[in-house]
């Protein structure tokens, strides 16, 4: 099993590509939801943390309040629903297997917000993505607090078949800053404009081509 992990622990680095992305259906309930009806459907969570103690939890943002501490969560766009990372000493996972082409080039996507109640916690978060080896990382302490940050992540499969997409929430010791996490999708990367354009006028070279050939 190829395996894509993404985790939060309490060190600092950011290590983030850009990539643009077509929508594509790979990941499942990747809005932990939908409506005011929270779900987390189609992931699986495992491992545990203390205070609360409630483990990752599928939350509605509106109405408010929408965390158990009184955070105001706004809606992300259409989005009312995300899976709310908030344990105290926490070695949690959530994950769920997604099918991929062979050495295809794609773009994790995901929505994150850093609460108010949260964000003055000591305990940092490193999000990082890997496929053997680690393909980007950022900390919550350069995320912005109380507005949807997007993040994106460029990376290439390997051999085509199932791999584990897994979030792991690390939060060490000290209190946790408190993280929301939605929209999340893997789609296909396209090809950069330049390159379309490049495609396109080598498309009509041979057009112009075979019409001076049959004009002869």
């Amino acid at each position: 099993m190829k395996r894509i992990h993404l985790f939060y622990a309490a060190s600092v680095s950011l290590m983030l590509a850009l990539a643009p992305f077509a929508h594509a259906d790979i990941v499942t309930n990747g809005t932990f939801g939908s409506g005011t009806s929270p779900s987390l459907s189609g992931w699986t969570q495992t491992g545990s943390g203390t205070s609360p103690g409630t483990g990752i939890q599928a939350i509605k943002f509106q109405p408010a309040p929408s965390t158990q501490f009184g955070d105001n969560i706004p809606m992300d766009g259409a989005i009312n629903t995300g899976a709310y990372f908030v344990d105290d000493a926490a070695a949690e996972v959530l994950s769920q297997n997604i099918t991929l082409a062979g050495n295809t080039n794609y773009v994790l996507s995901f929505d994150l917000f850093k609460t108010v109640t949260g964000a003055g916690n000591p305990g940092l978060f490193t999000l990082t993505a890997s496929d053997g080896t680690v393909l980007g990382s950022f900390t919550g302490s350069g995320l912005a607090t109380a507005v949807w940050t997007p993040e994106s992540l460029a990376f290439t499969s390997g051999a085509a078949g199932s791999y584990t997409l897994s979030y792991t929430f690390d939060s060490g010791p000290a209190p946790a800053q408190d993280v929301v996490l939605t929209n999340v999708a893997v789609n296909a990367a396209t090809p950069e404009p330049t390159s379309l354009l490049l495609l396109g006028s080598g498309l009509l070279g041979i057009a112009g081509a075979a019409r001076r050939r049959f004009s002869i």
